[in-house]
């Protein structure tokens, strides 16, 4: 069996782990500047590790071996998924990541709250600076878009500092997110409510520009919005103008 394997994290105890994968067959590793001769190979691949290298039917196609497509991380908005399946080709995602984005969707709030990059950037000026002495997170409200293994996470960090929350989840039972001290709500009221919005959801049709000029104005002046899922579900050019009209 082949394996290929391309931008995958290359640190020492995932090495350890890829390893692994030579007793069951030949291993070839491939760094994106080797895009030409990983195509050369692809029609020998039995089994293609990714992390977030675009696979359309075109590559697929080409696969003529393929028998699954294994990503590392959550999110297959760059894989053809549809076409995998009509060719029999299994694409499975690996959620070895999920602690590491909670704590860093944690941080970006404190880091915000705090103005701790203005800070660090002018840590020789004292003229002023006392007008950038932060808020306290306790006691605000936190809207999580979206309720999986990281926005559950990130809640319970969340209520340690006295935050409130408020879900946006259409894809849960509210009545379990209300039994955990949670409130359920919908995707507008945690818009106009939120003083913090982490988002946690994955990259689909239905959330592609979910944050778009209409979700911006409905929104605090004085609100954070944090992003650890995918770019493409905030609408950048819609967030540049609603900062310009602050």
């Amino acid at each position: 069996m082949n394996f290929a394997v391309l931008d995958v994290d290359r640190r020492p105890e995932v090495m350890a782990i890829l390893r692994l994968l030579n007793e069951w067959g030949t291993v070839r590793y491939f760094s994106p500047d080797e895009e030409e001769a990983f195509i050369a190979w692809l029609p020998e691949v039995d089994v293609l590790l990714i992390r977030l290298y675009k696979v359309d039917e075109t590559l697929l196609l080409k696969g003529r071996k393929l028998k699954a497509i294994i990503k590392a991380g959550v999110g297959v908005d760059h894989i053809d998924v549809e076409a995998a399946t009509k060719m029999g080709i299994k694409v499975i995602i690996s959620r070895g990541n999920h602690i590491s984005v909670k704590e860093s969707a944690v941080l970006l709030m404190l880091a915000l709250s705090r103005h701790l990059i203005t800070l660090n950037k002018n840590v020789h000026e004292t003229e002023h600076m006392h007008a950038l002495a932060g808020t306290e997170m306790y006691g605000k409200i936190l809207g999580l878009v979206g309720f999986g293994r990281i926005g559950r996470h990130v809640a319970r960090i969340a209520k340690g500092l006295g935050m409130k929350i408020n879900v946006y989840d259409p894809y849960i039972d509210s009545s379990k997110i209300n039994e955990i001290g949670i409130t359920c709500i919908d995707f507008k009221n945690m818009l106009k409510y939120s003083d913090y919005i982490s988002i946690h959801c994955p990259l689909t049709a239905g959330t592609h520009h979910l944050f778009s000029t209409k979700a911006f104005k409905l929104m605090k002046p004085s609100a954070f919005i944090i992003n650890t899922a995918r770019g493409a579900i905030i609408d950048e050019v819609a967030l540049y103008q609603a900062l310009k009209e602050l």
